[in-house]
C-alpha cells in the first residue's frame, strides 16, 4: 500500500509467504510494482472516482516494470482473469474488469 509519495509499506505475511512460494512471489513482485506506479505518479487519493482513475494508472505502469525486467506480463492478465472468475468484479476504488482489460491491452503488445 502506498502512503504519500515516497513510503510504500508491504504487510511482513506477504514477503514471508513469497519466500516459499513461487505463486506469491510473483504476487508479491506484482504488488510492488502497482505501489511503484502509484508513488512514481504522485497518486493522492481524493475521491474514488479518482482512485479507480488511479489503479488503472499504477497498473499500466507495474506492468511497464514487468516489460522492462522481461518478466511475464501475463501474470497481471491472469490474476484480474482468476478474480472475475471468482465473482468479484469490483468494488468502491477497483475496478477489476476495466483492470483485466487494460492489462489484456498492454500486455498483447508485449
Amino acid at each position: 500500500m502506498t502512503y504519500g509519495a515516497s513510503d510504500i509499506r508491504i504487510e511482513p505475511s506477504l514477503v514471508q509467504t513469497a519466500m516459499t512460494n513461487e505463486a506469491a512471489l510473483w504476487a508479491l513482485r506484482r504488488t510492488i510494482a502497482h505501489e511503484i506506479g502509484h508513488a512514481m505518479s504522485g497518486h493522492r487519493f481524493n475521491t474514488i472516482a479518482m482512485q479507480q482513475v488511479k489503479e488503472l494508472e499504477a497498473d499500466a505502469k507495474g506492468i511497464e516494470y514487468f516489460k522492462r525486467l522481461g518478466w511475464p506480463c501475463k501474470l497481471w492478465v491472469d490474476n484480474f482473469a482468476r478474480t472475475l472468475k471468482r465473482g468479484y468484479n469490483s468494488d468502491a476504488e477497483h475496478d477489476t474488469k476495466a483492470r483485466y482489460d487494460q492489462a489484456q491491452q498492454l500486455c498483447s503488445t508485449a
